[in-house]
């Protein structure tokens, strides 16, 4: 057998490591992105995770329905796999009620990349734009390539997973496997580039029997064209961003199709997404205007989602939208005074045919100020305001919404730092009063609320010991009823043999009045002991008491735990 120079071997080496890295990768997948062109660097195996057990009881009033148990068990271990860089995570979990074993390799992906190319395999997800593909987790592969200025991306996978429907107890909701494909094609790098996309995706109607409850269940087809777009200038200190999407979306794949000719344009729809009675077609346009000075930041946003948009690459998407926002922050002194601004306005009802109209506004204004190292404040306001106009039909004055909120929060704090404490004195102050400008409904809504929280706090450095004392008010008053809270609280925390030992504790009680008649008194305690025994092994008590007590009865709730915990 002919000798293979030291090259070539080195180069087999790797090709084995790859080639092991690539059965993982076929076989199993979410891990972070691995980067082969270090993986001689890795080791070739290792395994670390924790293990934890678990007691604890549970307690409370016999009148409140509890089904919890009273006592419970767990036991709890995750290692983690790694095979040159890959990491393979595993869990397994036993109760004192079930048994669980969770397989990685049932959503398990890996993401591969060297120098200018990155795969997905396995369960991953991939982001390319807001309206088209974005975090939509999916079981397939993917695949970026971005060397010099061009930038492609493709994948193909299963979106949803099929689920049959339960026609006996009714608790699961059936479910198509739905499978889709998406590919990328741009120019440009990180800080200027264009990119357009295209989506599609189709529910498998055979992966499921027949659903009884077809009209609210059918199978769906979806395709999307979009691009985006990211332009910066006057080094990256001004920015544009500019992305939209089309999407047509068939929502029951048996309603009938529709005859739309046999032009070039037509043709080309018909291979897409064949048209039928259930398609509808939908548009989306967002653009971003920014510019950040070392002293001031401003910014425009504009986004509109018209009626019925969807894109099965998103996973929740609020259509029917239009949005105009502006900011803008302010940086004077030195980071002594920080002021800040945002103006937002929307509205739905964009093609005009719902019944009503429905405005929100938006004024935020915050100030921070940082005098200096001992004194601080952040002053803040905002309104919020909504009203509705008639669309297809007249409003009733009894139902129409129009309503204003305003809210003022005020958060002086003063710091002491001394050679053997540290101490600190704070203040929040909020007061929030919400108008209803419908005088039918205005005594139901209208309130105004008040909460004041005074908190001292001081650590003593040497012997590692916290005490924090408080007071907190809470009133709230409407046209029918007023409410007040009121009461301290006392929080402690030492450390012992030099942080081994941690003991947290708070204690509180708060007194509640309802119009004039003082109606409930609640004591609370918690406690908490954590004990690190060494790097590895690790002792966690736990423990909490609340007690309340009303006009006529009175309840309790008891709870705790001990658990155990240990590293590798």
């Amino acid at each position: 057998m002919r000798k293979m120079n030291g090259r070539k071997y080195s180069k087999s080496i790797l090709a084995g490591k790859l080639g092991a890295v690539l059965m993982l990768l076929l076989c199993y997948g979410i891990t972070p992105a691995q980067d082969l062109e270090n993986i001689t660097k890795q080791k070739p195996f290792e395994i670390h995770g924790v293990a934890a057990a678990s007691v604890g009881y549970y307690l409370t009033t016999p009148t409140f329905g509890n089904t919890r148990k009273p006592y419970t068990y767990s036991i709890m271990a995750a290692p983690t796999v790694s095979i040159y860089g890959v990491q393979i995570p595993f869990n397994f979990t036993f109760t004192e009620g079930s048994k669980n074993v969770t397989n990685p390799f049932a959503q398990f992906g890996i993401n591969p990349y060297y120098k200018w190319a990155k795969l997905y395999a396995g369960w991953s997800n991939m982001s390319w734009s807001p309206t088209t593909l974005n975090g939509k987790t999916f079981l397939g592969i993917g695949v970026e390539l971005n060397p010099s200025l061009f930038r492609f991306g493709a994948m193909y996978g299963r979106f949803n997973p099929a689920v049959k429907e339960d026609t006996i107890n009714n608790s699961t909701t059936p479910q198509y496997k739905r499978r889709g494909f998406a590919f990328k094609l741009g120019v440009g790098n990180t800080n200027n580039y264009f990119d357009f996309i295209f989506l599609k995706a189709k529910d498998v109607q055979s992966s499921i029997p027949k659903v009884k409850d077809a009209l609210n269940f059918p199978p769906q087809e979806n395709a999307v064209f979009g691009f985006i777009s990211y332009q910066s200038f006057l080094k990256q200190k001004l920015t544009w961003q500019l992305d939209g999407a089309a999407s047509a979306i068939t929502r029951d794949l048996n309603s009938q199709l529709v005859d739309i000719g046999t032009g070039t344009g037509t043709k080309f729809l018909k291979v897409v997404i064949p048209p039928r009675l259930s398609t509808s077609y939908a548009w989306t346009a967002h653009t971003n205007l920014a510019y950040k000075a070392a002293k001031y930041t401003l910014s425009a946003d504009y986004n509109r989602i018209q009626p019925e948009y969807q894109s099965m690459g998103v996973d929740y998407l609020l259509n029917d939208q239009q949005r105009i926002a502006l900011t803008q922050s302010f940086n004077l002194d030195t980071n002594k005074v920080i002021l800040s601004f945002l103006e937002n306005y929307q509205h739905d009802d964009l093609n005009n045919r719902k019944a009503v109209r429905t405005h929100r506004t938006n004024f935020t204004a915050n100030v921070a100020l940082n005098l200096n190292q001992k004194f601080g404040m952040v002053i803040s306001f905002s309104n919020f305001a909504m009203f509705q106009q008639k669309g297809l039909k007249e409003l009733s004055d009894t139902t129409k919404l129009s309503q204003i909120q305003n809210l003022i929060l005020v958060t002086p704090r003063y710091t002491i730092i001394g050679k053997k404490t540290v101490q600190n004195v704070f203040l929040a102050v909020s007061y929030q009063r919400v108008d209803d400008l419908n005088k039918f409904t205005s005594k139901y809504v209208n309130n105004n609320t008040v909460n004041t929280n005074l908190g001292y706090m001081i650590s003593v450095n040497k012997i590692q010991f916290t005490v924090s004392p408080s007071f907190n008010v809470l009133y709230s008053k409407t046209s029918l009823l007023s409410l007040l809270t009121m009461g301290p609280s006392l929080g402690l925390a030492k450390s012992f043999w030099k942080g081994k030992i941690n003991v947290n504790t708070t204690t509180g009680f708060v007194a509640g009045r309802q119009n004039s008649v003082w109606n409930s008194k609640t004591i609370t305690n918690n406690i908490t002991v954590n004990y690190n025994i060494d790097s590895h092994h690790a002792l966690k008590v736990s423990n909490s008491i609340m007690r309340t007590f009303f006009l006529l009865s009175d309840t309790y709730e008891y709870k705790g735990d001990l658990t155990y915990t240990y590293s590798f």
